[in-house]
């Protein structure tokens, strides 16, 4: 019955190592996998910081070129009020100048606008 004794110890030997080794390979293989799983989070959260950074990047270049415009607009409307300025002292300048003339250019100007008006008010009928 020895025989048979040892036999079932070298099984059971046997059994233990292969149990060891799957229960290594098994431990190792979840180690890696822990592993894979921290660089894989660790890369995304590095992404997910450059994509973070890049909008901040773009929303900042945004705002400013939409100061910029805005300062466009402003600077267009101030020359242009300049210019309405100017030409407004130009025309007073010009009536107190030549009043008959500037009165003759008016009555002139105004039958034009009336002349047209009514062109265009019967053109619709």
């Amino acid at each position: 019955m020895e025989p048979i004794n040892k036999y079932a110890s070298d099984a059971n030997a046997g059994v233990d190592k292969v149990a060891g080794k799957l229960h290594n390979g098994i431990r190792d293989t979840y180690q890696g996998a822990k592993s894979a799983e921290s660089e894989l989070v660790d890369k995304a959260d590095a992404m997910g910081n450059k994509l973070a950074d890049k909008a901040d990047s773009v929303v900042s270049d945004a705002r400013g070129r939409v100061k910029d415009g805005i300062k466009t607009v402003r600077d267009a409307v101030q020359q242009g009020r300049d210019t309405v300025a100017q030409s407004s002292e130009t025309v007073l300048a010009y009536t107190r100048e030549n009043p008959v003339k500037a009165l003759m250019i008016a009555a002139v100007s105004g039958a034009f606008i009336w002349t047209l008006a009514r062109a265009l008010a019967s053109s619709r009928d």
